[in-house]
Formats: structure tokens, C-alpha cells, sequence
């Protein structure tokens, strides 16, 4: 589970993010729909340490102990928070598949095991796209933060 207590976060004197509080399930598929310019992406970002933590705690369960996302080692959080972005110049290069196995690479360091496939297909099997491995990226956008 990651949890968001009280996150506000601003770009110069604009006011981005505003006491954030929400609680994301492990292994869960979760839709943040706002409008555009809303924050969703800055919030992904602070969730993912591309930008600090301005204001507020983030924290996420790790083998049932809790940890705080700005003293966690990055290797931890890499297993834990994995982002892809909008603007992924590289993902037109690559098929889906590949694209996502690189949310595993904190565990299989470019050497993925049948425990890494296994669980991407599971995830491709819950996101109903099972339809896609071969498919290139660049036919496909897709945001997302995930808890594994």
C-alpha cells in the first residue's frame, strides 16, 4: 500500500498539489482522472522522487513494515513505485512487452527469470492486455504508478 498524507507541492509561487490524503491498495488498477493541469503528473512524480517532497508524508509497506518514501534506499523504492510518462520518447523503439519488463528490472537487473514473466503476464492479464506483448509502444500511451 502506498499512503499520501497531506501533500502539497508548488513550482515557483504556483500552488500545485494541495493537503493531498489518499491510500493506494497494493496490486490494485487505480484511475486518477482530473482534468488536464490538475497535478496528476507532478503528484507521480513527488510519489516517484523525481521531484522532493515539499510538504506532507508519503510511505509505502515493504514486507508489512512501513517506510517513509525520503529516507528509503532508491533500490527499495524502485521495487516498490515504477513510473511511465506521457512524454517516453524511447517506448516507440520497443514493444510492449519489453516496456513493461522494465518495471521488473530492480529485481532481474536485465536478466529476467520465469518469476518475472509470470508475474508480467499476470499484470497483463489484469489490465486485459493480453493482446498486446507484440504490439509497438508507440500505437499506446499509457500513464501509470504502480505498487507490486
Amino acid at each position: 500500500m502506498i499512503k499520501l498524507n497531506n501533500i502539497s507541492h508548488h513550482i515557483g509561487k504556483q500552488q500545485i498539489l494541495h493537503d493531498i490524503t489518499l491510500s493506494l491498495p497494493t496490486a490494485q488498477v487505480i484511475a486518477l482522472i482530473r482534468p488536464n493541469g490538475a497535478g496528476k503528473s507532478t503528484l507521480f512524480s513527488v510519489m516517484a522522487r523525481l521531484q522532493p517532497l515539499q510538504s506532507g508524508q508519503i510511505s509505502f509497506a515493504v514486507d508489512n513494515e512501513e517506510r517513509d518514501i525520503v529516507s528509503c534506499q532508491a533500490r527499495t523504492l524502485a521495487k516498490t513505485v515504477a513510473m511511465l510518462g506521457q512524454d517516453n520518447h524511447v517506448q516507440g523503439r520497443l514493444r510492449v512487452h519489453e516496456l513493461l519488463m522494465f518495471g521488473r528490472y530492480p529485481y532481474h537487473q536485465g536478466q529476467p527469470t520465469a518469476e518475472d514473466q509470470q508475474k508480467y503476464k499476470k499484470s497483463l492479464n489484469a489490465l486485459s492486455w493480453s493482446h498486446l506483448p507484440s504490439v509497438s509502444c508507440q500505437r499506446y500511451q499509457v500513464d501509470s504508478v504502480s505498487a507490486c
